[in-house]
């Protein structure tokens, strides 16, 4: 980084240029220092946690159990830290916890569909027999498939949607 660092500034010194891309390095140079100050305090607050609390990290996290359905306005986790000199390390959690929203929405998103296929099953099938495969409650496990990997951005944010339309049906 350092290394980095000094060619930007030699460059900066060496053209002659427009006054527009001498702000384009100086603002690139200031980018890296600030860089460098946010890695120094992370490093240094990563290594008070090791000194401090042997590697474990001061905070406490509530969550429902897995699985559980939840009205809407309800929180599913809280992160609360436990050493005001850690106080950076809550939002970080919150950035890695928060990837749990794709696959929570759309496994509620299947759960849904799933009651409303189910409905329709019900009303409409002719099978009484719970132990036919063809009864509703069993039918319903292959009736939605997963297209979702044709709208996201990569294959892992596939593999974690399907993930979760896979706790509602068997079908990909």
């Amino acid at each position: 980084m350092r290394q980095l660092q000094c060619i930007l500034l030699t460059s900066v010194r060496a053209r002659t240029c427009s006054i527009a891309r001498v702000r384009t390095y100086s603002f690139r140079v200031q980018f890296i220092l600030l860089t460098q100050a946010i890695m120094h305090t992370y490093v240094t607050g990563w290594e008070y946690i090791v000194e401090k609390h042997g590697g474990k990290l001061p905070v406490r996290i509530k969550a429902v159990p897995e699985g559980t359905v939840l009205p809407y306005k309800n929180c599913c986790m809280t992160v609360e830290n436990t050493d005001p000199k850690c106080f950076w390390l809550v939002n970080f959690l919150e950035t890695l916890l928060v990837q749990v929203w794709y696959p929570m929405t759309v496994a509620s998103n299947s759960r849904e569909q799933k009651k409303v296929i189910l409905k329709y099953l019900s009303e409409t099938s002719c099978w009484k027999d719970a132990k036919d495969p063809n009864h509703p409650d069993n039918a319903v496990n292959f009736k939605l498939h997963d297209f979702g990997f044709r709208g996201v951005s990569s294959v892992e944010t596939a593999g974690i949607g399907d993930a979760g339309h896979l706790t509602q049906f068997l079908g990909t």
